[in-house]
């Protein structure tokens, strides 16, 4: 069932935290040794990845694990490094969460108080202090609780930290947006085409599994917009 959420989408510039995940090469190499040699000690990963006598870069090399472990691609047990999910992602691919912090250009598909994040982009900061448009504060007390149920990612690049309790809506033009419902365990997919700040187009298709509450809201603020075949596949398709 495809259906036109044009009127849905809103533009909105937030200010807060991100994280990102961005290509970071160099790690792989290290993570991947102490994936294979779990009981390696710092000198040994000085001697094998450095080329050194195991003291020399010492010291940078205790600041690597305390890093990896902070970054909680490495956990320390029983005086092994063992790799985390996360860290098993990082060798895979190369790439690691880094934080951002600043203003960005949130594309959101809004269902009730709820922000579907479709695309974001970072964009300077006089655009949230000094836009044409007044700041309007979020439908939330709690904004930490906000953002775990709303702002939802687009994909698994990006994940939405805190943000500021206002935020500033602004209008771009040459988007089109449809979506593509399919509530069997309670998914949706969006697809569309959005022309960013750079004047430049982008596809976006992104996947959210939603609230039985939500997918019903949903559901029923695009009912007259659905036909009786699209009704009847959907109920064989809906599965709560």
């Amino acid at each position: 069932m495809q259906l036109n959420i044009q009127e849905n989408i809103e533009f909105i510039i937030v200010k807060g935290s991100i994280l990102r995940r961005e290509e970071s090469p160099w790690i792989s190499p290290f993570l991947r040794y102490i994936q294979e040699n779990p009981q390696a000690t710092p000198e040994q990963l000085c001697r094998e990845l450095f080329a050194d006598n195991g003291k020399a870069r010492l010291t940078a090399m205790q600041n690597i694990l305390h890093f990896f472990c902070n970054r909680g691609l490495l956990e320390k047990t029983r005086g092994k490094y063992v790799l985390t999910p996360e860290g098993e992602d990082a060798v895979a691919e190369g790439k690691m969460w880094k934080g951002f912090e600043g203003s960005f250009l949130a594309t959101v598909f809004c269902i009730e108080d709820t922000y579907l994040l479709l695309h974001l982009q970072d964009v300077p900061e006089q655009w949230f202090e000094n836009g044409n448009q007044d700041l309007e504060e979020f439908p939330a007390d709690n904004m930490e609780e906000f953002c775990q149920t709303s702002f939802i990612p687009y994909s698994p690049e990006i994940k939405i930290v805190n943000l500021e309790g206002q935020y500033r809506p602004t209008y771009i033009q040459d988007t089109e947006f449809t979506a593509n419902f399919s509530f069997h365990k309670k998914r949706l997919t969006i697809s569309g085409t959005l022309s960013n700040v750079k004047k430049q187009e982008e596809s976006v298709e992104c996947s959210f599994y939603l609230p039985e509450e939500l997918a019903d809201s949903l559901l029923e603020s695009y009912d007259n917009d659905i036909d009786d075949d699209d009704e009847e596949h959907e109920e064989d398709a809906i599965s709560f």
